[in-house]
């Protein structure tokens, strides 16, 4: 899943959003490309690529089920 993110000014730490969510890098792109112009170039996009449903690793998953026995 490519998720494409919209910032203002390019800056992260100023007001951004998640524009969708696409099965694509061609169709992010294409959609944050689109959202820049209809913004006026106010706002760059950000492409992220994410697993759905990403098997957690064996080690994570034993050091929280002991955090859980014990209150970490």
């Amino acid at each position: 899943m490519f998720v494409t993110r919209m910032l203002r000014w390019g800056d992260p730490e100023k007001h951004s959003y998640v524009l969708g969510c696409y099965t694509s890098i061609e169709q992010a792109r294409f959609a944050g490309e689109v959202e820049k112009s209809w913004r006026g170039g106010k706002y760059e996009y950000e492409v992220t690529s994410h697993i759905i449903d990403q098997v957690v690793a064996q080690e994570a998953w034993e050091y929280h089920m002991q955090c859980n026995e014990t209150y970490c």
